[in-house]
């Protein structure tokens, strides 16, 4: 007998046994479902962007953040992350402002007590390698500064909701869907400028 499920075919004999399933018809139907989505979420100019596809506005807004202000979240080993070229985006929009922070999660927390480590001490936690771990870092890993950051970007994760990483808001504001669609560098420079703009 033949069953449609979910739009895959199962075979089944005739004691109940499934014995097959058609795994190219369903691997097929997904990736023409996921080339679907990617692109109708795609960005070739400001028009294509709208609230609750690309982005949406945070319910509590963070505090004393500028229009030009780009808050990223990130961790170390994050494929994701890794496609983003955050010094780039930097490099090309130096009239905003990017404050990247690590991750706080409870699984990634020593990654961000080494960034943060390495941030205090006056080093570039995004270049050095973080498993050169000198006696300055290790000390400054257990100091209150560090601890002080680790506990604000605990906060502000939970005020944004940011269930993983790559997160990023824009002017406080405006959080970009990652959950979704994964952006060209092109596209989401296009994203953070057209919301770093938007009243």
């Amino acid at each position: 007998m033949l069953t449609k499920i979910n739009n895959a075919f199962i075979f089944i004999d005739k004691n109940g046994i499934t014995f097959f399933l058609s795994l190219i018809i369903f691997a097929a139907i997904c990736i023409l479902r996921n080339d679907t989505i990617k692109s109708t979420y795609s960005i070739s100019s400001t028009s294509d962007i709208r609230a609750g596809v690309q982005y949406s506005m945070l319910k509590n807004p963070i505090a004393e953040s500028k229009a030009n202000d780009v808050l990223y979240f990130f961790w170390y080993d994050c494929p994701h992350c890794k496609k983003i070229e955050i010094n780039r985006l930097k490099e090309n929009n130096q009239d905003l402002h990017f404050d990247i922070r690590h991750t706080t999660k409870q699984k990634f927390r020593n990654d961000a007590l080494v960034f943060n480590a390495i941030k205090q001490i006056g080093l570039d936690p995004l270049s050095y390698p973080r498993s050169e771990l000198t006696d300055e870092i290790k000390q400054a890993m257990g100091s209150e500064a560090v601890t002080n950051v680790i506990l604000r970007d605990e906060m502000i994760l939970l005020q944004i909701n940011a269930e993983g990483v790559p997160a990023m808001v824009v002017g406080g504001k405006y959080a970009i869907n990652f959950s979704e669609y994964s952006y060209s560098n092109e596209e989401l420079q296009t994203l953070i400028r057209y919301l770093a703009n938007l009243r």
